[in-house]
């Protein structure tokens, strides 16, 4: 089901989305279902999960993280924090 919108851009705007549609030979409203699905798609990718995969001798292993000069106890700890919690570690 498509939903009709009406749009108030500015005129450099719309004058960009009108060239970019005739230079992809696409209608206004194509071009920009096109801009929001790819931008959509971007949205998706970016909250996908990440996956690890790690040798299986390191499975299990509580790796030591070299500490920066300048970062503060907290700072160290949280970073800590964040890469036991990415490797699935207690």
């Amino acid at each position: 089901m498509n939903v009709v919108l009406t749009l108030d851009l500015p005129e450099e705007t719309a004058n960009f989305l009108t060239r970019r549609a005739a230079e992809e030979h696409l209608s206004l409203a194509a071009l920009v279902a096109a801009m929001v699905e790819r931008d959509q798609a971007f949205e998706a990718e970016a909250n996908r999960p990440l996956a690890m995969v790690a040798a299986p001798e390191l499975v299990g292993q509580q790796p030591d993280l070299l500490r920066d000069a300048d970062e503060t106890d907290a700072e160290f700890a949280a970073r800590q924090h964040s890469f036991s919690t990415l490797l699935g570690l207690p």
